[in-house]
């Protein structure tokens, strides 16, 4: 019971003190006014309400405010090291087909089969067939490993670049987009580069060593001497079976199946005879080799059961995507491989990336240090303000209310009653009045203070409030799922701050981009199709079938290539995907397109002509013999019953070009035709006939295409079985060729009349899908903020004011009064501690009221002894307070309008993590900042010995030479080694052209080392992918060109070889050229590598070396033997002069000086062509880049950085100022009460009783 009537006890005290709680109680109580207590009683509840309620909103307010920050959301790790190659953390491993591993892919199978081939006589059997399509598998297991192999190899030296550390999403994407693309674009190379082998080799009539497309045919004739003389034949092979007859006339894929012998005895399935060894494999299969009763069976057949090499099947039971059947031709458009296996590791990534710091910024609220501040300084404010404004807003409110009382005063005389009230009011105005009675002088110093006190009140706040409304700060808005049309609009605004984050970060280019092209029309035309080319067929004129279907062959072929080149190019554009984590502008995304786009076309059509011109020119540097009989002809030679087939050159007027120096040579195609009864000689516009028929059809014209006249006279000539009313080219077609192009510039560029690539923004962000965007403006303080400042700041200015205004005033007027006083009273110093000792002893803060209490003294050292503790809590606290404050980081911004480069740099160097400098050219060609050029090329591709005086120069020859002398095959070694020097040439020149061309593309100037290894990674990416392009598809061609076993004018790899026992039967047969020696004999049968040393004989049997030549080989193909050879003799004039004299051309007057020792060169004169071809005949490669010239085409109109800082002076300051008010209000409230609870607590302890 005790308790609870303690705890009653308690609430009636706290009741009373809160009812009775009057904080406006009048200064005088001489007089105790029932009215005026009321009055201060109701504006103490008012005031208490109103100061709740205010601090809670704006307490609330201050809490919620948003922090801008530059990069919300995002953390930032700045590397360290900012470019590192691929192998340091990605890693792609690659699982061929099971055949290229197995048995059926070595040489001990190949052996196998070739040891049951008894005789070389052409046939359809495996037996003859078998070695070939074996060897040539096995070459695009090679290829294909060594494609991959070299691809991966520059990939993972190629430089990745990263100047902060990639999220592990975004690495993720970034790296398999990475690997995609390598995959497609290696795969869809090759087998481009296949398909152009395939069509020329097809289109220019080689003929096939194996006799398979083309049938030679011996007639024998008797001259006036009755000598029995042999005359050769050639025409296209036909297959038959026992549905149809198929000509390799009309297509390269003919096929048969293939049995072991000619006796049909065991058919071996999936595996066909076809025009050429590469077509009959693409469209074989390995159903036989999966099965082991098959391969038992042929071997049993091929007599070869008893060898003891062990030969198991393919194994079923392997994970595979192929099928048994599935035909070679899909395995290889899959480059020959089962999977690709990917591993990349942010870790390793994040490592060699080795960032020594990350930060990261986020939108939040206040802390709480800052919240606690604001809020003892609202306290200070509201007090002041509320202190002043509710009692007389009551008051006004109780006169108000007492107004009916009164007569109704006229609104004149009311307005200047207020008038003088007023005026009455500001006179005697007295907020510093003393609670006891003072003399009139002292009041009119306090009535002075108190103007004083109004006026620097009033000016301190218009001049805090002015400030602040001036001070501009950074506003920042956030907009959920935004729709296009809203993005528009805010990009409309906002275009320099506004941001939409991505949620899908990689975006397909196919989704938002289209590429196409419109082709000549004579793509479209019917002369590239079949009908017309069957009425060609047709034809009585058989020169005219060869060489006008040929070329039109060749116009298709080059169309359909060029088609399926744009068409599997823009397959690999369209699923590479742009990696952004925000949404870009339609300009951005306009300059992205472009700079894709044009990447896209130079490279396409550069890859395109370029894989051309290597099929070409190694067809023509090889010099394979044609069936059309237009670079080389048949000759008959040996003795009866024995006879070798040779070749002898063909010569084209009229500057008696000949094919053995020249592989261009061209003349005009004329036909001797019959009209009526005369024979006339038509020569056919723009069509001409040379040593292949795909340099003549590069040199023909398609002029008479868009003549009808022409076209219908040369309809009229053919006299074919069958009818056209085909009709010409149309003229008016807007075209950048006219009708006398040469068919050559056509190609050049890949058939096309002109491209167009179209982006469209809106895809492209629906596919983005950005979850919010965000946009931020510069404004000023909001008036909420600035009232807010201001009534933190009235609380201490009042509280300082208050204090400093009336001493201040009275020193002014003490001094004014000195000068007339009649006398002077001085003090001693003793004097004036003591009244300085006196002042602070009984300084007192809290002086009471006047009041009619019994212990006055004991009442004054009470207040005495809260002013000591007020006066060290507030300087505690102050303290804490401002050390807090001083010690807070803030970031702050700094911007600087177009700076020069050279501010530039001054700033990188001192603010280089924080920099950024918006460029305004936001994509930039290379060729603006960057130069690359290859600086020196070998010098024997700027000497003699590839020009047509050398040339014509070791060719002379006026009597027959063995074919093998370096007279005989020298024209072509040098002019192979011309070809390489120019297509090396050539294939540099187009791709610096698309490079330079390429679009840098930059959102921000980046530094100067990060803009170094930008460009030097992508300068070494450049040489070395076109180096490995460049090797890998001539590499595809020289191994297709022996897999194929095409035919060498010269004899160099193989001979025919003909037996006439009866003068009737005719047995054609194949002989393989040896190289080496007897203890060390090379067949081509079984490589293309066997080589000789290059040599002169003195006549034409060979039997004598009049000289060998150093370093120079021939061998069973030109190239071969070109890139085995070295420039040893080249560089020693004694060699040269000594080879001049075994060419009997010492007499002449031809200068020939050796090559240069002197020369600055990274070769030896022994290194090998091959090696020298392997760096693209490159010396030195130099490069000139600007960051100046960069800069200035990015073109920055405002560079910014940041960094985290202590606050400024004037915020310490104000914020200090508004602490003021705030502790003084706090404190004086507290204090009194901390100082009478001690009293208490010292009154009521227990002392000690002594008794007596």
């Amino acid at each position: 019971m005790p308790v609870c009537q303690g705890i009653g006890n308690l609430l009636n005290r706290m009741k009373k003190s809160i009812v009775e709680l009057n904080i406006f109680h009048s200064n005088t109580s001489s007089a105790i006014d029932e009215n005026e207590i009321k009055i201060e009683l109701i504006s103490t509840r008012i005031f208490l309400l109103f100061l709740v309620v205010f601090l809670g909103i704006l307490t609330g307010y201050i809490s919620e405010i948003q922090l801008y920050k530059q990069y919300s959301t995002i953390i930032s790790c700045p590397c360290t090291t900012v470019s590192f190659p691929y192998e340091q953390f990605l890693n792609v491993k690659v699982t061929y087909h099971q055949i290229c591993q197995s048995i059926y892919t070595t040489q001990f199978w190949i052996n196998l089969i070739k040891s049951s081939s008894i005789i070389q006589q052409p046939s359809p059997t495996f037996r003859y067939l078998g070695g070939p399509l074996f060897q040539l598998l096995t070459s695009f297991c090679s290829l294909t490993n060594t494609t991959i192999d070299q691809g991966l190899n520059n990939f993972y030296k190629t430089l990745f670049i990263s100047g902060t550390v990639m999220s592990l999403e975004i690495f993720r994407k970034q790296t398999d987009e990475l690997i995609e693309l390598f995959i497609s674009s290696t795969t869809n190379s090759f087998t481009r580069s296949l398909d152009i082998i395939r069509d020329a080799t097809h289109h220019n009539g080689i003929i096939s060593g194996l006799l398979t497309n083309f049938d030679y045919s011996v007639q024998s004739y008797k001259t006036p001497r009755n000598i029995i003389l042999y005359s050769t034949l050639s025409d296209y092979h036909t297959f038959t079976d026992s549905t149809s007859n198929c000509s390799c006339l009309d297509s390269p894929s003919c096929i048969i199946p293939i049995y072991v012998n000619n006796g049909n005895s065991f058919l071996v399935p999936g595996m066909y005879a076809g025009c050429f060894v590469v077509e009959a494999l693409l469209q074989s299969n390995l159903i036989c080799l999966y099965n082991q009763s098959c391969i038992d069976d042929l071997r049993y057949a091929l007599n070869t059961s008893a060898t003891n090499l062990t030969t198991t099947a393919l194994d079923l039971t392997l994970p595979t995507q192929y099928q048994p059947n599935t035909t070679i031709n899909d395995i290889l458009s899959k480059l020959m491989v089962e999977q690709w296996i990917n591993t990349t590791s942010h870790r390793d990534y994040y490592n060699q990336c080795n960032p020594i710091q990350c930060q990261y910024s986020y939108v939040g609220k206040n802390d709480f240090i800052t919240v606690i501040t604001t809020i003892i300084g609202l306290i200070g404010g509201l007090i002041t303000i509320l202190k002043v404004v509710v009692p007389r807003l009551v008051a006004k409110i109780r006169s108000f209310q007492h107004r009916q009382n009164t007569e109704r005063v006229p609104i004149r005389t009311r307005i200047v009653g207020l008038w003088i009230q007023l005026k009455i009011l500001i006179i005697k105005l007295n907020l510093f009045h003393s609670d006891v009675d003072v003399s009139e002088d002292e009041i009119k110093g306090e009535i002075i203070s108190t103007r004083v006190y109004v006026i620097l009140l009033v000016l301190s706040i218009l001049t805090l409030t002015i400030y602040r409304l001036q001070v501009k700060i950074i506003q920042t808005i956030t907009i959920q799922s935004p729709s296009y049309t809203k993005y528009l609009e805010l990009h409309e605004i906002y275009s320099s701050s506004l941001t939409c984050p991505c949620t899908n970060i990689g975006i397909e280019q196919g989704n938002f981009i289209n590429i196409d092209a419109t082709f000549h029309q004579v793509c479209q035309s019917d002369f590239i199709k079949e009908n017309y080319l069957l009425f060609l067929k047709n034809s009585v004129l058989d020169d005219l079938i060869q060489s006008g279907q040929g070329h039109l062959q060749f116009v298709a072929s080059w169309c359909r290539l060029a088609n399926e080149s744009l068409r599997d190019g823009r397959l690999v554009f369209n699923s590479q995907q742009l990696i952004t984590q925000e949404v870009l502008s339609i300009d951005i995304l306009e300059k992205e397109v472009q700079s894709l786009s044009i990447l896209f076309f130079t490279s396409t059509i550069s890859t395109f002509v370029r894989s051309l011109s290597i099929v070409h020119e190694t067809i023509h540097m090889n010099a394979l013999q044609n069936g059309f009989q237009t670079n080389f002809y048949p000759q008959i030679t040996g003795t009866f019953p024995l006879l070798n087939l040779v070749t002898a050159t063909v010569i084209y007027p009229p500057n008696a070009c000949s094919c053995a120096v020249y592989s261009t040579c061209t003349a005009p195609n004329i036909f001797p035709v019959q009209n009526n009864s005369n024979t006339i000689i038509f020569t056919f516009p723009g069509l001409l006939t040379g040593c292949y028929l795909d340099e003549s059809t590069f040199q023909s014209t398609l002029q008479c295409y868009y003549n009808q006249t022409c076209l219908d006279t040369v309809h009229h000539f053919l006299q074919s079985t069958l009818s056209t009313n085909i009709t010409a080219l149309n003229r008016t077609v807007d075209s950048q060729y006219n009708e006398t192009s040469i068919i050559r510039d056509i190609v050049n560029n890949m058939m096309i009349e002109n491209w167009t690539a179209v982006a469209f923004h809106q895809s492209f962000y629906e596919t983005c899908q950005p979850s919010l965007c965000t946009y931020s403006y510069q404004t000023q303080n909001s008036i909420s903020a600035v009232i807010t400042i201001v009534i933190q700041l009235v609380g201490g200015l009042t509280v300082l004011l208050k204090i400093l205004v009336p001493k201040i005033v009275k020193i002014f007027r003490s001094s004014r009064c000195i000068h007339h006083e009649n006398t002077t009273q001085g003090f001693s110093i003793n004097q004036i501690f003591i009244k300085i000792k006196d002042f602070v002893k009984n300084f007192n803060l809290f002086h009471s009221k006047i009041s009619f209490q019994t212990n006055l003294q004991r009442q004054i050292q009470f207040e005495v002894m809260s002013t000591r503790l007020f006066i060290f809590l507030f300087i505690v606290s102050l303290s804490i307070f401002v050390i807090l404050i001083s010690l807070i980081p803030v970031k702050q911004t700094v911007t600087f309008d177009k700076p020069s480069y050279e501010n530039y740099s001054i700033l990188y160097k001192q603010q280089n993590q924080s920099l950024e400098c918006s460029c305004t050219t936001l994509s930039i060609e290379y060729k603006q900042f960057l130069q690359v050029k290859v600086n020196r090329t070998h010098q024997i591709c700027q000497s003699i010995y590839i020009t047509d005086q050398w040339i014509l120069f070791i060719s002379q020859h006026p009597y027959v030479l063995y074919v093998r002398d370096f007279r005989i095959l020298g024209p072509s070694f040098f002019r192979a080694l011309a070809s390489l020097c120019t297509l090396t040439a050539q294939a540099i020149s187009d791709e610096l052209i698309a490079f330079h061309t390429q679009q840098f593309v930059t959102r921000y100037v980046i530094s100067f080392d990060l803009f170094q290894e930008q460009v030097r990674s992508s300068i070494e990416y450049f040489i070395t992918s076109t180096t490995l392009n460049f090797i890998r598809s001539l590499q595809l061609v020289r191994d297709t060109t022996q897999g194929n076993i095409l035919f060498a004018t010269r004899g160099t790899n193989m001979m025919f070889t003909f037996t006439v026992p009866d003068n009737k039967t005719v047995i054609l047969s194949t002989l393989y050229t040896l190289y080496g020696n007897s203890s060390s004999l090379c067949s081509c049968q079984d490589t293309s590598q066997c080589v000789n040393q290059s040599r002169i004989y003195t006549n034409y049997t060979g039997e004598t070396i009049k000289y060998s030549l150093p370093g120079m080989y021939a061998g069973c193909f030109v190239v071969e033997a070109l890139l085995q050879s070295n420039l040893i003799c080249l560089y020693n004039q004694s060699c040269i002069d000594d080879l001049r004299y075994a060419l009997n051309a010492s007499a002449t007057n031809l200068t020939i000086t050796a090559l240069d020792l002197t020369l600055p060169t990274q070769y030896q004169p022994n290194t090998s062509i091959n090696d020298i071809l392997s760096k693209l005949m490159v010396e030195q490669w130099i490069n000139t880049t600007s960051h100046r010239d960069y800069y200035n085409q990015c073109n920055p109109i405002q560079c910014q950085y940041s960094y985290v800082g202590k606050n400024d002076f004037i915020t310490v300051i104000t914020t200090i100022i508004g602490l003021i008010g705030g502790l003084n209000t706090i404190l004086r409230f507290v204090t009194p009460r901390l100082i009478k609870i001690y009293s208490k607590y010292q009154t009521n302890r227990v002392q000690p009783f002594i008794g007596e």
